[in-house]
């Protein structure tokens, strides 16, 4: 039971780290389209 918990935070955090780049960017063009309104 517990390797398939490590296998879902690793999972998450892998997701997390990948999604990081996307995330910094859909942010900060979200703020841009914002503060330029």
């Amino acid at each position: 039971m517990s390797k398939v918990v490590g296998k879902i935070i690793v999972l998450m955090a892998w997701k997390i780290t990948m999604g990081s780049m996307d995330f910094s960017m859909t942010l900060s063009h979200v703020l841009h389209q914002g503060g330029s309104r």
